[in-house]
């Protein structure tokens, strides 16, 4: 559902020229919805869809339990939680 809203972002075109987007749809979110944003895209074939089952928490929940000090073990795959932890991403400002 980003997608939708990616034409809104800072400089969506430059996103495009520096990175592809995966994308996987999440349960609710019509495709149309998502497809019109990527046909409006003059770099649309950097946008590329997988499926993924649907895990049931947001990834703003994940970012504020990361800033609390919480654990996300049971949340994301175990590789995905040692990159944000090895990376120091979402941690509190000290």
């Amino acid at each position: 559902d980003e997608l939708a809203g990616f034409e809104s972002w800072k400089a969506p075109e430059r996103v495009l020229e520096l990175v592809r987007i995966a994308v996987a749809m999440r349960p609710g979110v019509e495709r149309d919805d998502v497809s019109a944003v990527r046909e409006r895209l003059s770099a649309s074939d950097r946008v590329v869809e997988f499926e993924m089952e649907p895990i049931p928490v947001s990834s703003s929940e994940i970012r504020a339990r990361v800033a609390r000090g919480e654990g996300i073990d049971h949340l994301v795959p175990s590789k995905v939680a040692a990159a944000i932890s090895r990376r120091g991403l979402y941690a509190a400002p000290e």
